[in-house]
């Protein structure tokens, strides 16, 4: 039960050296939680990548026991692109516009219709925190109906996409669409 001395270093992919959270610290026996907010040795955040986690603990005699880990951070935003509207003109009750686009990783989204001063009109897809969809290319149909299907008064509109990946980054996107009776 003697108390060790404890090293706790954290290193990039290329091994370089990115912030030392222990340089030699004595610990006795216990479960310890040491946090890394994800920055480096001058307080800047790391980059997004793949980060490794080396423990080195010596007792008095000098014996070592090692352990390690790897950590990911992601602080890039889910690509949301190839947006598109088909067509982007509808007459409600008559077309369906389809709002094309595609997504970048796994994610977590919505889609609304707003009005071009934002106010909104429609959900298309509600945001569901279990059903995460994979990347690839997506459609949702909007026929000019608001939320109570009431037929919207002709004007210009925009779909409107938030997107989350699982890291907590967020993306957005907007597309013009235009009803007219």
């Amino acid at each position: 039960d003697e108390p060790l001395w404890v090293y706790l270093n954290i290193t990039d992919a290329e091994k370089k050296h990115v912030k030392v959270l222990r340089n030699g610290e004595w610990f006795t026996k216990g479960s310890y939680s040491i946090a890394w907010a994800g920055d480096d040795y001058t307080g800047k955040y790391a980059p997004s990548g793949r980060y490794n986690v080396a423990l080195l603990a010596l007792d008095k005699g000098y014996n070592q026991s090692k352990a390690a880990t790897t950590v990911a951070i992601d602080r890039d935003p889910p690509g949301v692109f190839n947006l598109s509207a088909a067509p982007a003109q509808i007459v409600p009750n008559l077309q369906t516009s389809a709002f094309n686009f595609t997504l970048s990783e796994d994610c977590r989204y919505y889609v609304t219709v707003k009005t071009k001063d934002g106010q909104f009109i429609r959900t298309l897809r509600v945001f569901d925190i279990d059903d995460a969809s994979l990347p690839g290319s997506y459609a949702l149909n909007w026929t000019g109906l608001d939320n109570e299907n009431k037929v919207v008064a002709d004007g210009g509109y925009q779909f409107y996409i938030r997107a989350y990946d699982p890291a907590g980054n967020s993306a957005e996107g907007a597309l013009p669409v235009a009803v007219s009776a």
